[in-house]
């Protein structure tokens, strides 16, 4: 499975049509929240065999009357701490600051990673999908929740 959490719906629908011409669409599930993401990956980490963070997930916004509060990608970045790290984690975001926060978060918690400064309108199909590729080829172990005594 693959973990992808992004609140700009081009940038989901972009995503998923490049995953889609590498035959990799059905592995996609996406989040445009935090906590939605943190909350879905407590019974479903094991399954993830990559995940693709933002980190920027913009202002709160109003849904049917309710405020969504999106949160960030570091809070995703610290909700990992309670899992042993056998998938790797691409950063997908246009702020350099907050790509490098969050690697040394996950580096710190022995995680790979690898950021991706998104600034071009072509990045998913020429940067991310290879990068995201790759990376399933080299992870073969998804994440398996840490034991507590």
């Amino acid at each position: 499975m693959i973990a992808i959490l992004e609140a700009n719906i081009k940038t989901i629908c972009a995503m998923r049509r490049a995953l889609q011409s590498a035959d990799l669409e059905r592995q996609m599930v996406y989040f445009e929240t935090a906590p939605n993401m943190l909350q879905w990956l407590d019974e479903n980490i094991a399954e993830v065999r990559l995940m693709s963070l933002g980190s920027d997930l913009g202002t709160p916004w109003y849904r049917n009357g309710k405020l969504i509060q999106a949160g960030a990608g570091m809070d995703v970045v610290k909700g990992l701490r309670r899992y042993q790290p056998n998938c790797s984690v691409i950063i997908h975001s246009d702020n350099k600051r907050n790509n490098a926060e969050m690697g040394v978060e996950l580096a710190y918690q022995g995680i790979n990673c690898s950021g991706m400064h998104c600034m071009d309108e072509n990045w998913i199909e020429n940067e991310w999908l290879p990068r995201v590729i790759s990376e399933l080829k080299l992870t073969s172990h998804p994440f398996v929740p840490k034991t507590v005594n």
